[in-house]
């Protein structure tokens, strides 16, 4: 019968089997005839065939432990036929190789967890709980402390933060970048590839900041409470109580639409033309020296308000002009018809009329004038009376 002594010694060399093989391996490689039997009892509790456990089982074959309790230092473990089951094992590097199942377990304290080596787990509830680093295995969420990367961080899946978040450095965005709520920005921010905006977007809505969209050739900036945009030669300008859109020609003058509080003012040309709109009416005048200026393209006006044209009022002239030049009635005679004919500017008009003496002392007279250029003029009529003593 082996001594006490003897026997804890290679149940020692047992268990350091069973933590190098996973914590689910359980048997040795096979001794013949070798048989330890525990002195405090008797009993057999590792052997080989028929053996004979603590537990008071029997039948199992192979080389085998089960129920073997040792110490070290005042702290002990339990050894089973299922693996290691209560107290702890201290040891600076504990390697397991195969499948570990972990059951309802909880792992705290864990101050590194690299996946590539742990390989698969399953049945672990949470990693460190109530700890900073929190894992739940079973919903796939994790709570963070102060959490710090050295290199690229992937994120497969959606990525909520609640609260601040801080991003030094650049930050590449390659799908829809979706964000609810206020988003402040201090600093320069590039945005390159088309974006879209949905909603209300409020760019400096106080203070006097300048913000500017666009490039060096065309961009537009807001200053406060004035908006300009410029294209090449082209401007835009929107302030309180005025509106620009303008451009400016190769010999410097500038032209376009300046409209205000009082009066609107539009203008063009090489030398720019002034249309003012105000409570006097419409004026046309030189930009530059407020002369009168041409207005033309006027059409034949029709209505009481319409404006008249040199072709209207070209026949108009004419047709009196022939009214005035059918001869008068000769002394002693009763009765005279006439014909006249008239122009003015290239319009031209023909006028028939008629004299008749009603007394000694009275004659009456009509004229029916009309304009010979198409389009020009209309027909006019005249009667008058005279007398003389």
């Amino acid at each position: 019968m082996p001594s006490k002594k003897s026997v804890i010694r290679p149940v020692v060399l047992a268990v350091s089997a069973l933590f190098v093989s996973g914590l689910q391996a359980q048997t040795v490689p096979p001794r013949p005839s070798t048989i330890y039997i525990e002195q405090l009892n008797g009993q057999q509790i590792l052997g080989r065939d028929q053996i004979t456990f603590a537990d008071g089982l029997v039948g199992r074959s192979d080389w085998s432990v089960d129920a073997l309790l040792f110490s070290s230092g005042g702290n002990s473990s339990v050894l089973s036929s299922e693996g290691l089951l209560a107290g702890g094992v201290q040891a600076s590097q504990l390697r397991v190789t195969g499948s570990v199942d972990f059951t309802g377990a909880q792992i705290t304290g864990l101050r590194q967890f690299d996946p590539t080596q742990a390989g698969a787990l399953s049945g672990v509830t949470t990693l460190n709980a109530g700890s900073t680093y929190n894992m739940d295995l079973q919903t796939g969420t994790a709570r963070l402390g102060d959490l710090s990367t050295s290199g690229e961080a992937r994120v497969g899946g959606t990525l909520d933060v609640t609260g601040a978040t801080t991003l030094s450095g650049a930050t590449t965005v390659n799908s829809t970048l979706s964000v609810t709520g206020a988003t402040t920005i201090v600093g320069a921010t590039s945005v390159t590839g088309a974006t879209t905006i949905v909603g209300t977007t409020n760019i400096n809505t106080t203070g006097n900041a300048a913000t500017r969209i666009g490039n060096a050739g065309a961009a537009a900036t807001v200053v406060g409470n004035v908006v300009t945009a410029t294209a090449g030669n082209s401007a835009l300008a929107l302030q309180n109580g005025e509106a620009r859109v303008t451009v400016t020609n190769s010999l410097g003058n500038t032209h376009g639409l300046v409209v205000g509080e009082s009066s609107t003012t539009l203008s063009g040309g090489t030398s720019s033309t002034n249309l003012t709109l105000n409570d006097n009416g419409a004026t046309f005048s030189n930009a530059a020296t407020g002369a009168p200026t041409r207005v033309t393209g006027v059409a034949n006006g029709s209505g009481d308000f319409d404006a008249v044209n040199v072709r209207q009022f070209s026949a108009a002239v004419a047709g009196v002009a022939a009214s005035a030049n059918i001869p008068g009635l000769d002394t002693n005679k009763a009765v005279s018809v006439g014909v006249g004919m008239g122009s003015y500017m290239n319009a031209q008009a023909l006028a028939f009329g008629g004299s008749y003496r009603f007394s000694d002392k009275g004659v009456l007279r009509a004229t029916l004038a009309t304009g010979l250029n198409s389009g020009g003029g209309k027909t006019s009529f005249g009667i008058g009376a005279g007398w003389s003593w």
